[in-house]
């Protein structure tokens, strides 16, 4: 899954070949995420780490330098699987069937799964912003990261061949990253199915009438 570095220039080590290690590294992602979620940065440690992984604590050093280092994978991970998950529908290059596409489906949809995951971990979360801000390198890897999700958005618009297209991108993701943080971080009076239906019907009703040229 992640080479000798990661593209944004923190140095991580290649994933070893043997199953039986490979399993023990996974392992020890996994409990990173839960230890930094459930103890926070400074509590958890390369030892408490390896406890939680059911390892010895030389195991977290034969995959890992420090925590930082770990933490730096648990970002590439986590945000790896949003990337992934949000897809761009796939249409004919000549615009056939774009007037049958739901755009309000849609938005909703990734709406929704973008909602969930961030309020399924919402402490890893606040580990990974506040690191962010003194750790370069993950700052690099995050902020890769959310480019990525950007540049799903521009090739959703570009099907439209909306003038102004990365404006309208740039927008949409900014309108939907700011429903989902303020509802997932701070108090609501509204629930999750509130936002959604009337967040969806927002950026559709916005998208429609940039699409239609108004």
């Amino acid at each position: 899954m992640l080479g000798a570095s990661m593209r944004s220039g923190a140095k991580v080590r290649n994933p070893p070949k043997q199953l039986r290690a490979r399993l023990k590294r996974e392992a020890l992602i996994s409990a990173a995420s839960a230890e930094f979620a459930e103890c926070g940065y400074e509590q958890s440690t390369a030892k408490s780490i390896a406890a939680r992984a059911g390892v010895a604590s030389g195991s977290f050093y034969q995959h890992f330098d420090n925590k930082d280092e770990i933490l730096r994978v648990v970002a590439e991970v986590r945000f790896g699987n949003i990337a992934e998950q949000l897809v761009v529908p796939s249409l004919p290059a000549n615009g056939v069937g774009l007037k049958d596409l739901d755009v309000e489906a849609l938005f909703y949809q990734a709406l929704a799964y973008v909602h969930d995951f961030h309020a399924n971990d919402t402490a890893l979360h606040d580990v990974l912003e506040q690191r962010r801000r003194v750790d370069p390198a993950l700052n690099a890897l995050i902020s890769e990261r959310e480019a990525m999700l950007l540049q799903k958005v521009r090739r959703f618009v570009a099907l439209f061949e909306i003038r102004q297209g990365d404006a309208v991108a740039f927008a949409l993701h900014a309108m939907a990253e700011g429903l989902i943080h303020r509802h997932v971080f701070q108090p609501s009076p509204i629930s999750r199915e509130e936002l959604l239906r009337a967040g969806s019907k927002m950026l559709a009703a916005y998208f429609e009438r940039l699409r239609q040229g108004d």
